[in-house]
């Protein structure tokens, strides 16, 4: 084989040596054109897919909780499991009725944005902290995730009522409200 190599001449060589480089970093430019495509394909998977949650929210003029399951992703999603730990129990609140909350249903098929909100009284509820487990499947696939919703959070949050002694303080306090909604809308 070192015979074959000495008899090419220095021209052979270089160009031998060329073909060799050049093969390998085509080889390497493909190797990095599959890895990004294959990236690709993942984010525009995330990017469009279902992002179904289940959460809990308190409206400031209502005394009730709100359980909310969403679909906050692009792509419809179907809820295959929602797991709370302690299960919650409308018998167990100030409504006692014998109902089912939206966590005791599956196959529930959320179109993107949809959302089912259900009222729920935690007042004198015996569980503040639940832990949640939620399974749905989007674009063919089935994710599960995990977290905890504490409730002990409302709590510490302080409300205030503006104190109107006149019509003009009245309308200061309009103006900054619509003021506020319109920072918000915007």
């Amino acid at each position: 084989m070192f015979s074959f190599w000495n008899s090419l001449t220095n021209t052979d060589k270089i160009q031998i040596i060329a073909i060799i480089f050049s093969s390998l970093l085509s080889f390497i430019s493909v190797c990095i054109a599959l890895a990004t495509l294959k990236q690709n394909s993942k984010i525009t998977l995330d990017s469009n897919r279902a992002y179904i949650v289940f959460y809990i929210d308190k409206n400031r003029t209502e005394i009730t909780y709100n359980l909310i399951l969403k679909n906050f992703g692009k792509t419809g999603g179907r809820l295959i499991s929602l797991e709370l730990d302690p299960p919650i129990d409308y018998k167990k609140s100030n409504i006692n009725v014998n109902l089912k909350t939206i966590a005791d249903y599956t196959n529930i098929y959320l179109a993107p944005g949809q959302s089912i909100k259900s009222a729920f009284d935690f007042r004198n509820y015996p569980n503040t902290t639940l832990n949640i487990s939620i399974k749905y499947e989007t674009c063919g696939k089935i994710y599960s995730e995990s977290y905890v919703i504490d409730l002990d959070y409302s709590k510490s949050i302080l409300k205030s009522s503006p104190q109107i002694k006149d019509t003009t303080d009245a309308l200061k306090h309009i103006s900054e409200n619509i003021r506020e909604v319109s920072d918000k809308l915007s």
